[in-house]
């Protein structure tokens, strides 16, 4: 075709596409079917491939948290004695250099690590309802977000109440023994609580309660990050006893991550795992009483766990 014939033809293809409605019409629906096709081969995986990718997703946070744990992140008010003499310039909790922003990251790694496998059964339900409305893939990927989100928020929490500890109890003495008593019997007396059991029951059936509705209809991309942050509030409301125990026997201790991760996760995915929760609180309300009275038998007693996983 000589060059000119060339241009002129598609200075009419041009006019006709952009000229007749009738023919706008055509391509426009013609490009709205390919942008189909690729967003639904471009799915998440089925159940098995979104377990295995969360299962991964906590693996290597995992991996994360034991590089960035520093000697100060390992122990607690209710374990620094177990570790190390209270005249020890590194005692735990008496100096703890790490930096704000430090320890919120350290935070928001060990979170991921801790509380991806037991959102499983909130994630599996929103995937089934984005892919039954047939939404964007992303829905669940922005979900999961909005999620951690609400975990992560909660380390300048976390910090300022690792930082009022230091400052009221002495490390490593009878007084700093005896107030982590206390805060165990406040955790214990929580499980016993109605919005204990009710932020429990959403956390094991996102599908009822007060975030189904942003389960079942996420219109858009806030939706979905909203429903995944709704849960994570829930899931907070039935977790933090659990979270300040952690903070009182080292907050990222390895072994005792693992004890508290192990009893979250039965709680919120293993069939009649609930039932857990007053047997904890009331082994939590025991111990606490017990150090309360006697507080000298506690570092055997917590440094039994870092004898059987060193590091």
């Amino acid at each position: 075709m000589p060059r000119g014939d060339g241009r002129l033809w598609l200075c009419e293809t041009f006019q006709v596409v952009y000229g007749e409605p009738s023919m706008r019409g055509e391509v426009v629906g013609g490009l709205r079917e390919v942008v189909g096709r690729l967003r639904s081969r471009a799915r998440l995986p089925d159940e098995s491939g979104l377990l295995a990718i969360l299962l991964v997703l906590s693996g290597g946070a995992w991996i994360a948290t034991a590089h960035l744990a520093t000697a100060d992140m390992r122990q607690g008010v209710l374990t620094s004695a177990s570790v190390m003499a209270p005249s020890s310039p590194m005692n735990a909790m008496g100096s703890m250099p790490t930096a704000p922003d430090v320890f919120i990251g350290s935070w928001t790694v060990m979170m991921v690590a801790m509380m991806v496998p037991s959102v499983w059964p909130a994630v599996s339900t929103f995937n089934g309802c984005v892919r039954a409305a047939d939404r964007a893939y992303g829905a669940t990927v922005l979900y999961i977000a909005g999620y951690l989100v609400v975990w992560s928020a909660i380390g300048g929490g976390a910090y300022v109440v690792v930082r009022v500890v230091q400052a009221w109890f002495s490390p490593g003495g009878l007084t700093a023994l005896r107030g982590g008593a206390l805060l165990l019997i406040v955790a214990g007396l929580y499980q016993f609580t109605p919005f204990k059991h009710a932020c429990l029951r959403q956390c094991r059936s996102p599908h009822t309660g007060p975030a189904s509705q942003h389960i079942t209809h996420t219109p858009s991309v806030l939706g979905s990050i909203r429903a995944g942050v709704i849960q994570g509030v829930c899931c907070l409301g039935s977790s933090w006893p659990s979270m300040l125990v952690l903070l009182l026997l080292g907050m990222m201790n390895l072994a005792w991550m693992g004890v508290v991760a192990g009893v979250i996760f039965i709680e919120k995915v293993v069939p009649k795992g609930d039932s857990l929760g007053k047997l904890l609180g009331l082994g939590l309300i025991g111990l606490g009483i017990v150090l309360v009275a006697t507080p000298h038998p506690l570092p055997a007693l917590m440094n039994l766990p870092a004898a059987l996983f060193p590091g």
